[in-house]
């Protein structure tokens, strides 16, 4: 190993270019020390194909060996072996990609940004995951914000998720803008990377955005705005409880929950109406949240609902709400055919603390037990089930 060693190293003294097939190859060699003299040498070296084995060589499983490929790869930081690195982001080999763009992150230059803009493009699913990481609150702005008008759909969505993630208001007019990208992965990553902005320019944008011909952008605006937490979006939320798509009605439904939104009450009882069970559901969670208590004769009259998901859910609602005047309606549902809605209904007495309930729930514990139905409900009329064991949130 001794005399391997010294070789490696003289290797990288004079050997030049047609040494560094035979230091690849010392850097799978079993002994310790002529892998740490192989990285040094192709250090020394610097060539492209050098710099391809040190980016293998930080995969090694000693730690010194890394730390040398990394030392190494940080001697070559200059602008003469950039393009070297960046043309290692195109290698066969998914770890050398990888590696070459965290090399590329830790020197922080910008002329490497184009590269690693490119590398978000990357198909391989284990890189591809970490590729955002390598764009960091150190990458310009600017330079982001041109990506969004790459050619490459995946680039430009992977560099509005990024832009979400550094959370500058300078990314806001080109997020903006790409609400209305062609590509709907897009559009989405657009309004979620908004959603994540604090700053209240986002509502606006996300408004318009709220009607925009395309259902998929309308979707994401509408749950972004429910994650705003600005009141200034409710106007254009309680719009959408009439758009034509379904999701979107729900999403804006769900959202004006999460705002607490006492004028959107009318409009949620009202799509109780719909066919779709699920949107249903959603309207009652949502009212449920908002916790109001005008929202009372609305829910009684829905526990009255053949659905038995939705007399659930109204149960829940009326016990989080906490109003007394739900007690009789409460207390009719403790005879509900349906298992869950009397359990929603005794725990939702439980809540409003009454003595009046009392005589009702004692007499649940001295009838016969019911046979026990599905844990899972059938909706009446739809193909669609709701697993309630976790409660209404």
């Amino acid at each position: 190993a001794g005399v391997r060693c010294r070789a490696v190293y003289a290797l990288g003294q004079v050997g030049g270019e047609t040494a560094v097939p035979g230091l690849l190859r010392a850097l799978k060699d079993s002994q310790l020390e002529v892998r740490r003299s192989a990285v040094y040498a192709l250090g020394k070296l610097g060539t492209e194909a050098a710099i391809v084995g040190l980016l293998k060589a930080l995969k090694d499983c000693d730690s010194e060996v890394r730390g040398k490929a990394a030392s190494a790869l940080g001697r070559l930081g200059s602008k003469d072996s950039i393009p070297r690195l960046l043309r290692a982001l195109e290698h066969e080999n998914p770890e050398v990609r990888l590696s070459a763009a965290e090399v590329l992150r830790q020197l922080g230059s910008e002329v490497a940004i184009p590269g690693l803009l490119k590398a978000l493009a990357e198909q391989d699913p284990a890189v591809q995951a970490h590729f955002p990481r390598h764009l960091s609150s150190e990458t310009p702005i600017p330079e982001l914000l041109k990506a969004l008008e790459h050619q490459n759909s995946n680039i430009r969505w992977k560099v509005a998720e990024v832009l979400g993630q550094l959370g500058s208001d300078a990314a806001i007019p080109g997020l903006l803008k790409a609400l209305e990208d062609q590509d709907p992965s897009v559009r989405e990553s657009a309004a979620e990377a908004l959603s994540k902005l604090s700053s209240n320019a986002v509502i606006p944008g996300l408004l318009k955005a709220l009607e925009s011909q395309y259902s998929i952008t309308r979707r994401s605006a509408a749950e972004a705005l429910g994650k705003s937490g600005s009141p200034a979006a409710i106007p254009g939320l309680l719009h959408a409880l009439e758009d034509p798509d379904l999701i979107v009605r729900g999403r804006s439904a769900s959202a004006l929950g999460k705002l607490g939104c006492e004028a959107a009450i009318p409009g949620l009882l009202k799509i109780f109406k719909h066919s779709d069970s699920h949107i249903r559901w959603t309207a009652a969670s949502a009212l449920s949240k908002i916790g109001s208590k005008s929202a009372v004769p609305g829910l009684l009259e829905v526990l009255e609902h053949s659905d038995c998901n939705i007399r659930w859910t109204a149960a829940s609602a009326l016990g989080k709400i906490g109003s007394k005047s739900a007690i009789p309606g409460l207390l009719k549902a403790l005879t509900d055919a349906d298992l869950y809605v009397r359990m929603a209904a005794a725990s939702a007495l439980g809540r409003l603390d009454s003595k009046a309930a009392v005589s009702g729930l004692l007499r649940v514990l001295s009838d016969p037990p019911p046979r026990r139905p599905s844990q899972r409900c059938r909706c009446a009329g739809s193909n669609q089930s709701c697993d309630r064991d976790s409660g209404l949130t």
